[in-house]
């Protein structure tokens, strides 16, 4: 990539890849994932707890990736980045780079899923031959258009951020997302086959943080087991009649918290999820200390450690409630995918190809 840059090899795409593959595609049915099983590991007495900053004597690290996909009448091109931020230096680099500070990584960053109808049968050997451009499903098969674009920008994601979690393993790092992704939508071999990588990467120094709370379901089916007569009695409300953990937390925050506003605890819990066993911790933070207003966060985790809350809790949080060293690392990984995007919409419009649809993945 040194030498050719990413203009080059996204020309070099467009120009051998583009040409010849001309027929549209249709998605398949996708398979829904397994359920979510998740337990209180102690009482909900003592489940419930108030946490206080931590000083930090290891490094932060924190990861972020970032994918966008356009679907052509060529079939799906992904494209993804990673970039890596840390406690005592807000960007250590991004994957690919746009600004000169770059992850020493050669892994891809594009992916190519033709349309298995196109006129040709096989792809230009300069598509094959470079390392930054994917063309394998992580299950061992060609990538097809039929995939569809979320498999193919999840494979691409996923591997691109266990590149970077293999290689940044010192102190903690802070992952954004969850540690192992519900990957909703894809088949039961796609998702083997990306937890599979991510496994490679997840160590007990890994931590996964989940801000978009809407569509979990982890406290709620916890709290809806054997802790909901407990929990009744306590809250006054039923856990399992809600939408989601942030509707559970939002009930639990309005009950426990009070001006002076701190911040509070739910954990551990233990999960078992897509054949993967974990642990999560939920974190109620208050943006301001008299101002009702509240940040829900997920810490998902191989083994219990609490003191991972007040860590994080210590580095600070972003204005929209994310721990700073993730914060840092979204911006700088979103600036360079959505050039990268912008580039590449920009070239293949010149050359005339049709776009039929475009998309931003988000993995929760």
């Amino acid at each position: 990539m040194k030498e050719e840059g990413i203009f080059g090899i996204i020309s070099g795409v467009i120009n051998r890849y583009i040409t010849g593959y001309m027929s549209l595609y249709t998605y398949e049915s996708l398979d829904e994932p397994s359920s979510v099983n998740s337990t209180l590991l102690l009482s909900l007495n003592d489940s419930i707890f108030s946490v206080t900053p931590e000083n930090v004597s290891e490094s932060l690290t924190g990861v972020d990736g970032s994918s966008r996909s356009i679907i052509t009448s060529s079939g799906v091109i992904s494209v993804a980045a990673v970039a890596v931020s840390s406690n005592a230096k807000p960007i250590l680099g991004t994957y690919p780079s746009t600004s000169g500070k770059s992850l020493d990584l050669s892994s891809p960053f594009i992916a190519i899923a033709p349309s298995i109808n196109g006129k040709k049968n096989t792809l230009d050997p300069y598509i094959y031959s470079r390392n930054e451009i994917m063309t394998i499903s992580l299950s061992g098969e060609p990538l097809t258009a039929s995939m569809g674009p979320e498999q193919v920008e999840a494979e691409l994601r996923t591997y691109l951020e266990t590149q970077a979690l293999l290689k940044f393993r010192q102190g903690k790092t802070l992952i954004d997302g969850p540690l192992f992704p519900s990957l909703k939508g894809l088949k039961e071999e796609a998702r083997d086959a990306i937890i599979k990588v991510r496994r490679e990467s997840v160590s007990e120094n890994v931590f996964g943080v989940v801000k978009r709370l809407s569509n979990s379901t982890v406290l709620k089916t916890a709290l809806s087991g054997e802790s909901k007569k407990e929990f009744l009695n306590r809250f006054k409300f039923d856990p399992s009649s809600l939408v989601s953990d942030e509707a559970v937390l939002d009930g639990i925050s309005r009950y426990i918290m009070r001006p002076p506003y701190t911040a509070w605890a739910i954990g551990p819990i233990y999960v078992k999820r897509d054949n993967v066993n974990f642990y999560s911790y939920y974190l109620i933070v208050p943006s301001h200390k008299f101002v009702r207003k509240m940040n829900f966060l997920r810490i998902d985790l191989l083994r219990p450690e609490p003191q991972i809350l007040g860590k994080i809790l210590y580095e600070g949080m972003s204005p929209d409630g994310v721990p700073l060293t993730i914060a840092y690392a979204d911006r700088a990984v979103k600036e360079v995918t959505s050039g990268i995007h912008k580039l590449l919409f920009f070239r293949l419009s010149s050359n005339g190809t049709q776009i039929s649809f475009e998309s931003k993945l988000e993995m929760t």
